[in-house]
């Protein structure tokens, strides 16, 4: 029925060759009523089966989000703010480290001494 609407107005507009015609523009509020009912529909559809598969629903609302959210600039830990991808390389590395490492190796790697712990070299 929708893509029988959206036929019918292709053609209409072929025809007449001005939107203004009343044929077009009956043909473009049909076409635009059953779009907006489409849509309705797929949105009731996406919210009834949330509880079964979440991914579409939320791929859907992502997809109508006006704006992304993003970093704003790195400040290191003297307060100034870092400029090029390097230094935010190594800011991101430093906190990382600090973040995840065990405290016995972190301590190992502030003094300038690595070991290879699998040899257990120092």
């Amino acid at each position: 029925m929708r893509q029988l609407l959206i036929d019918k107005k292709r053609k209409t507009s072929v025809k007449y060759e001005d939107e203004n015609h009343p044929a077009c523009v009956k043909a473009n509020k049909l076409v635009s009523n059953e779009i907006r009912k489409a849509r309705k529909d797929f949105e009731r559809k996406l919210a009834i089966d949330i509880k079964f598969d979440k991914k579409p629903f939320f791929a859907y609302a992502k997809s109508k989000a006006k704006f992304t959210v993003s970093a704003g600039p790195l400040i290191d830990s003297s307060g100034s703010i870092l400029q090029t991808p390097e230094e935010n390389t190594e800011e991101f590395n430093r906190f990382f480290l600090y973040q995840y490492l065990p405290r016995r190796i972190l301590r190992i790697y502030l003094q300038g001494q690595l070991m290879d712990l699998r040899m257990g070299v120092c």
